[in-house]
């Protein structure tokens, strides 16, 4: 199992198809979600450190991508990720 940090917190994925909500949620983290298909923007998070796919910031505004938004729902896990919550 590979792992990536969500708060400070190591959170442990499957592989590298699983996304980053899926494994926060099978971690116990809950994060608000909606349309699962990267439409909503219910599931955002902020990105501290490391790279999503181009996908999980597909149409967001300037600000939102200034302020290192993604989508969880579609972004894939990877030992890169380091993000937080604090947008929410």
């Amino acid at each position: 199992m590979s792992t990536f940090k969500f708060n400070n917190q190591i959170v442990s994925y499957r592989n590298s198809e699983q996304t980053v909500l899926e494994a926060l949620e099978e971690n116990g983290f809950y994060i608000p979600s909606s349309c699962l298909s990267g439409r909503c923007n219910f599931c955002l998070l902020q990105l501290d450190n490391g790279e999503v796919n181009e996908s999980s910031q597909y149409n967001l505004s300037e600000k939102m991508l200034k302020r290192s938004l993604f989508k969880s729902c579609v972004a894939k896990a990877n030992d890169s990720i380091q993000c937080n919550d604090k947008y929410i």
